[in-house]
């Protein structure tokens, strides 16, 4: 990075290419961080290392991709290297602590990230994780305990590799992710403000209901290695420096015979839990080793009071490739479970059988709602119509049917077809198309339409393009630049002793008001038609 900054430095100083002819365009590059991908790679020693190094190094990252987790050749016969290199690569990558990134090259941000207050810098703003389903479920479980308490990592792709001899069953899967992605320690701690899953395969009735128990329950560690509750509630703690940590189990029993892991730094943020108060050996939750035993003499406790959960993950996006019932009956028991603090809310699957007021119901606070089928996807928004939720509950809105959201598009009176603000369509025949040209005539709000049509109907792509940029009921908002310019001209004007007002300097705050709503301009539909042959 200091290089590239360095040779635009030295371009922008050749006084040459400063002059641009009148009409001419401008190119800006915003240096952003570096992108890594570990396609192809299993885990090795080296590379978790490297990782771990240039983590916590502040080096910062738009995207890690493809980060596999499965272990490479040389690590198989050696558990404890094992369990320290798959711990390695987790905290480096999930690390509970957070940098800030005035520490690095601050030119790496664009112009808009520096003076947008909303906008909250992570050292890495996407992961993307494959999941074997030949990992071990003491793997799985290191993963989750280090995902729940990351504060480096924005958004997580999470996708599931479905391997002929899996180790990890359903249960485990969506048991452990529950407390990853949404149990009290998750909302309490993690930074994590979008998940994505890629090509899931399986949802069903009774891992929903275990999802929830987890979600919901106050000691989600004790219900899920099913231990006996603790005279001592949960703690965090600091693990001393060379202290010996227990971390081989099998089947909820410690192995004793097993060297134990020990680090030559501390280890913040564990969690106890089914503490007795008085044992020797305590268990404990380390991020990126899962279930482990240390003993108490070697735990620093922290004294903090009861933590507040306030989640950050906002957004889930959930992509199915299996066409069953039971994905169909499970999902409102997921949204159910997850679905309240959510904003915003996509999902796809090419026959996907759930409603909008059902999705709404268990998702309360929803600003932008994705559905993605085989013939239809389209995506609406529900800011500006707050005050419509409640009526929502049963309105007929039939997504997956182009003609019926044609028509449901084309009434005014339903609240959904407000909402609608992004449509992409593949009509398989001229009645579907004709019922699209008609809702396209009727509609003020839709403000992106897709349409790909079959090669015999290619004549027809020219009666959609005839809707591209007509004005529509949505307005483009007066930018801050233009509203500063106006307001500016409000000073007052000083000429020599005396002082020359402006007539506008009298303009009341309600008067700018309605200036500025006056200066906005509508928003123009845009209308792509294409046409592509039968595969």
């Amino acid at each position: 990075e200091d290089i590239i900054l360095e040779e635009w430095r030295e371009y922008s100083e050749r006084s040459e290419v400063q002059i641009l002819a009148p009409g001419s365009l401008r190119c800006t590059f915003v240096l952003e961080p570096a992108v890594v991908d570990f396609l192809g790679m299993n885990l090795s020693a080296s590379m978790t290392k490297a990782v771990e190094t240039v983590v916590r190094g502040n080096f910062w990252f738009s995207q890690v991709k493809h980060v596999r987790l499965e272990l490479g050749k040389e690590l198989w016969d050696d558990e404890l290297e094992s369990k320290k290199v798959f711990g390695q690569l987790l905290n480096g990558l999930f690390s509970s602590t957070r940098r800030s990134r005035e520490l690095t090259i601050p030119k790496c941000r664009s112009s808009f990230d520096v003076y947008n207050p909303k906008t909250k810098d992570l050292q890495i703003e996407r992961v993307q994780l494959l999941f074997p389903s030949s990992m071990s479920p003491s793997d799985f479980v290191a993963a989750a305990s280090a995902i729940a308490v990351t504060q480096t990592v924005k958004k997580l792709t999470i996708s599931p590799v479905v391997q002929l001899f899996p180790r990890i069953n359903t249960r485990i899967w969506w048991t452990w992710l529950a407390y990853a992605l949404f149990s009290k320690r998750a909302r309490a701690f993690s930074s994590l403000e979008s998940v994505t899953f890629v090509k899931l395969r399986y949802l069903c009735t009774d891992d929903m209901v275990k999802l929830a128990e987890v979600i919901t329950s106050e000691h989600p560690e004790e219900k899920l290695f099913d231990t006996p509750r603790g005279e001592l509630g949960e703690k965090i703690a600091t693990v001393t420096r060379g202290a010996p940590i227990r971390w081989k189990f099998d089947y909820g029993e410690l192995v004793p015979e097993v060297e134990p892991l020990s680090f030559p730094m501390s280890i913040p943020f564990v969690l106890t839990f089914s503490d007795d108060g008085v044992s020797e050996w305590v268990n404990v939750l380390v991020p990126g080793y899962g279930r482990c035993q240390v003993q108490r003499d070697n735990l620093e406790f922290h004294e903090t009071s009861e933590y507040e959960t306030r989640p950050c993950l906002k957004t889930l996006k959930i992509g199915f490739i299996h066409e069953n019932n039971t994905i169909n009956n499970s999902l409102p028991l997921l949204l159910a479970a997850v679905g309240h603090s959510l904003n915003n809310l996509a999902l796809s699957a090419r026959t996907l059988d759930i409603d909008v007021s059902t999705i709404l119901r268990y998702c309360p606070n929803l600003v932008e709602l994705s559905l993605c089928g085989a013939v239809v996807d389209v995506m609406l928004k529900f800011d500006n119509y707050r005050e419509f939720l409640q009526s929502f509950s049963g309105v007929d809105f039939n997504w997956n049917n182009v003609i019926a959201l044609s028509r449901t598009l084309s009434n005014d009176n339903n609240p959904l077809a407000k909402c609608v603000h992004r449509l992409r369509v593949r009509p398989v025949s001229e009645a579907e198309l004709n019922a699209l040209l008609d809702m396209l005539t009727q509609n003020l709000t839709l403000k992106y339409m897709e349409i790909t049509i079959p090669t015999q109907f290619q004549r027809r792509i020219e009666s959609f393009r005839k809707f591209n940029l007509q004005p529509i009921h949505h307005t483009m908002k007066l930018s801050l630049k233009s509203k500063a310019a106006f307001i500016s001209t409000i000073e007052s004007n000083e000429t020599g002793n005396h002082q020359q007002k402006s007539p506008l300097h009298e303009l009341s705050q309600e008067l700018l008001c309605k200036i500025f709503a006056y200066a906005i301009s509508p928003t123009p539909r845009r209308v792509f038609a294409r046409c592509v042959p039968k595969p």
